[in-house]
């Protein structure tokens, strides 16, 4: 096993590296995605309603962050 290194602040306390715990790291995780998926939601929200009549273009904008929001609500269930 790898020894890992310890630190020492200024008055030569030596402190034990953190480790941060699996349930952190995936909660984070988790509530960035999420975080994501609001943005995404939003802005296909604004775009239905600033236009009513679509023009290709503005559908397949729609379609690339449908794609990308049904992505990242996959990539969430890894992280339940």
């Amino acid at each position: 096993m790898k020894k890992v290194k310890e630190k020492k602040d200024a008055a030569g306390r030596i402190h034990p590296p953190q480790k941060q715990s699996d349930e952190g790291i995936r909660a984070m995780k988790k509530a960035e995605i999420e975080e994501k998926i609001k943005i995404l939601e939003k802005e296909i929200e604004e775009i239905y309603k600033k236009h009513y009549v679509r023009s290709s273009d503005q559908i397949q904008e729609i379609n690339i962050r449908e794609d990308k929001l049904h992505n990242l609500r996959k990539e969430r269930l890894n992280y339940l």
